[in-house]
């Protein structure tokens, strides 16, 4: 590809998002702070799939996976399985956020906690807890974008050219339109996103390997545990493969973007059906990574850095306008995710920090509106941040860090909606040991006995045993909270 033609259609590509986050701002009917984050809670079932499926398969769908299916063969497969504890969150968890978030207006998860346990304390601990694991992987993202710049471009584009592009054409158009603009932008960026990875699968594999079916035999033929479990690494054992998948799919649904999207849909019948079609569509993602991974294995059999195999593959072996698509593909991933978590980091600063604790009384919607793009500003700037200076791989941190916090306040939000008898207490006291435990076991401090088990469960294990636990040995929350949580489901 030439890097005239990568200029040209970028360029292009970021005329159309303008234009789509200028729509947005003219559809915004009033400056509320309901529908600057949550778009007047009017998302469809269209809407709302593709937003969610295009924000929770980032440059992860296009780097990291293709590169964990070169190392590891098919047996990386298994943590698909994420997908289905993803749907059965949206359909147990999502429709009782949906039903309270409707009734009292809640933005976000953590202003649920701050009402259902009448307690600031676990609002500003989960609100911590978010902001952790969302801008060391918001920050990967955005360097992930200027990285493939550069390395498609030859250089033409330099690293911080990608970096200032990406920043500003996302901020941009988040600043304009807020939620209005994100999911406009997520379903345009879900359909290239869509096209570019199942057209590079058909088109390497039948380069390759004649066709779906040689890539998984010559693979075999260069290692038969590609095709094997628990892989050449021997690491995807049974029991990694499905506490992996829980991490994965517990602590996904958990990320303030994504959990963020059910208070945004305008029924609860369209949410239960999102839970239902969401793992088929989920499929389109998982699938294709498998065929480029192994049909890489077999192109480029010496890799060192199995992360670059699809770069390489795009440069290589596919046409320059499909080479394109998947170029504008992978920054379509990057865009919509680092925007979702953009606005949901805003929503739980401004709401949870700046509403709740400075300004209560003065926080006139408009106030609230300006705050909130000041906000944005400062987000996107922590995550820079995290650019030059947190971790650099993308596969490590969805896996043995992103997921794993937020999964631990998972425990929280269910335990919130489900179970009368929890408490402030029970709340702390699990989020604060939970997330301590899971340090402990990522440094080696404290080493299980059972072997194969991500450490995620065990932490999330530790702070159900102590929400219970602690629950039950101190104060119920008062009746009002109760009747006030619990009324809408009993009638």
């Amino acid at each position: 590809m030439s890097p005239t033609l990568i200029l040209v259609s970028v360029a292009l590509y970021t005329v159309v998002v303008f234009g789509i986050g200028m729509w947005g701002f003219k559809q915004a009917k009033r400056p509320t702070m309901e529908d600057f984050f949550l778009g007047g809670r009017t998302l469809g079932l269209f809407f709302v799939l593709a937003a969610t499926w295009s924000t929770l398969f980032s440059a992860f769908s296009y780097i990291g996976m293709p590169g964990a299916y070169y190392r590891h063969g098919i047996s990386f497969f298994g943590i698909a399985g994420n997908i289905l504890f993803n749907a059965l969150c949206m359909y147990v968890i999502g429709s009782r956020m949906w039903a309270v978030g409707h009734k009292f207006g809640f933005i976000n998860a953590t202003d649920l906690f701050a009402e259902r346990y009448r307690s600031n304390w676990v609002c500003g601990i989960a609100m911590l807890i978010s902001v952790a694991s969302l801008l060391p992987y918001m920050g990967l993202q955005i360097r992930g974008a200027g990285l493939t710049l550069q390395g498609a471009t030859s250089g033409t584009i330099s690293f911080e050219m990608g970096l200032i592009y990406i920043t500003i054409v996302v901020l941009v158009y988040v600043i304009l339109g807020g939620f209005r603009s994100v999911i406009y932008n997520d379903v345009v960026q879900a359909c290239i996103m869509l096209v570019g990875l199942v057209s590079a699968m058909f088109i390497i594999a039948a380069k390759v390997g004649g066709g779906l079916g040689g890539v998984v035999m010559k693979a075999a033929a260069v290692d038969p545990r590609l095709v094997e479990f628990p892989g050449p690494l021997g690491i995807w054992t049974p029991a990694m493969v499905l506490t992996t998948a829980l991490v994965i799919g517990f602590g996904g649904f958990s990320w303030p973007q994504i959990s963020q999207r059910m208070y945004a849909t305008k029924s609860l019948k369209t949410i239960k059906t999102l839970a239902v079609i969401f793992p088929i569509a989920a499929l389109f993602v998982n699938i294709p990574p498998i065929f480029i991974g192994l049909a890489g294995r077999v192109h480029y059999p010496d890799l060192k850095n199995a992360d670059l195999v699809f770069p390489m593959m795009m440069t290589d072996l596919l046409p320059p306008a499909i080479g394109i698509i998947i170029l504008l593909a992978i920054m379509s991933a990057i865009m919509s995710t680092v925007s979702g978590m953009i606005l949901s980091i805003t929503s739980i600063l401004v709401r949870d920090v700046w509403v709740r604790f400075f300004d209560p009384e003065a926080a006139t919607e408009g106030r609230v509106n300006v705050i909130s793009r000041i906000m944005l500003v400062a987000v996107v700037a922590g995550a820079l941040a995290f650019v030059f200076w947190g971790p650099k791989t993308l596969v490590g941190l969805l896996i043995q860090a992103s997921g794993p916090i937020m999964m631990q306040v998972l425990v929280v939000l269910a335990g919130g909606l489900y179970w009368k008898r929890a408490t402030k207490e029970g709340a702390i006291v699990s989020m604060i040991f939970s997330e301590l435990f899971l340090i402990l076991l990522w440094t080696k401090v404290i080493v299980m006995p059972f072997k194969g088990i991500h450490n995620g469960v065990w932490a999330m294990m530790l702070g159900i045993i102590l929400y219970v636990v602690v629950s039950l040995v101190t104060k119920p929350a008062p009746k009002e909270v109760i009747d006030k949580f619990f009324g809408i489901f009993e009638k």
